[in-house]
């Protein structure tokens, strides 16, 4: 792993810049101010290549787990910390802050027992209770996905899933957009898989790690070009990439 200490450096770069996205959003909606020009407006494209090594660091971190069932204990273990319970003292400190300035947060959001209850869980939904947060729901499908490919599949046999799973998302209509049937379906799970890919091809045992940082960069372009060509093609859509990133 320590070849690849450089990719973590991308990925503090990728995870400032969908920061800095937000914030642009943030200081033009709310105050019309357009921070230096407004260039951290394509910071998006963070997020193709966070999911994108998601896939990559899961397969290269757990190539040699698979249908070891202490391990993939551990795995759902270490995903549940990575996620929730940061995730949980968000949404607790946004409810408290609308609690404190006397603001109903069940009503202030339209919520009712299922909207909370998808909330608490990350399960796909639109609108979110804190919109940068729909990513989440994105490396959730990918991590359960993953994680029962290590519990029932050999590492070859998740390959060859991988792969039809990557033909099916190439040969259908990018159109489906009903939740929670546009996570399964959408284009971003390309960018998990392909990532995933480079991570099994990182660990062969041929020492060209050159060739394996250049592959996983192409795979993260040829995603973010994907992305966009789809994000421009449902531009006029009732819900389309664009609407959900807050591009429109």
């Amino acid at each position: 792993m320590k070849k690849f200490k450089l990719l973590h450096v991308y990925r503090g770069i990728a995870a400032i810049s969908v920061a800095l996205f937000h914030l642009t959003l943030v200081y033009g909606e709310k105050f019309h101010y357009r921070i230096l020009f407004n260039i951290f407006k394509g910071g998006f494209v963070g997020v193709d290549f966070l999911f994108v090594f998601s896939g990559f660091i899961l397969f290269l971190s757990y190539q040699d787990d698979f249908k070891n069932f202490q391990k993939v204990k551990d795995y759902f273990i270490k995903r549940f910390i990575r996620v929730y319970p940061p995730y949980w003292s968000v949404v607790l400190i946004i409810t408290l802050i609308y609690t404190v300035f006397g603001k109903n947060v069940i009503k202030s959001f339209g919520m009712d027992v299922s909207y909370i209850l998808k909330t608490i869980t990350l399960f796909p939904q639109w609108p979110v209770m804190i919109a940068p947060v729909w990513s989440l729901s994105y490396e959730i499908f990918f991590y359960i996905l993953f994680g029962c490919c290590l519990m029932w599949l050999t590492k070859k046999q998740t390959l060859v899933f991988f792969l039809l799973y990557i033909v099916l998302l190439m040969g259908i209509n990018f159109s489906i957009r009903l939740p929670p049937f546009y996570i399964p379906l959408d284009h971003f799970m390309l960018e998990f898989l392909f990532g995933a890919l480079a991570g099994h091809m990182a660990t062969t045992k041929i020492n060209v790690s050159k060739i394996y940082i250049q592959l996983f960069f192409y795979l993260t372009i040829i995603s973010i070009v994907a992305g966009l060509s789809q994000a421009f093609h449902f531009r006029n859509s009732l819900c389309t990439p664009l609407t959900f990133l807050g591009l429109d």
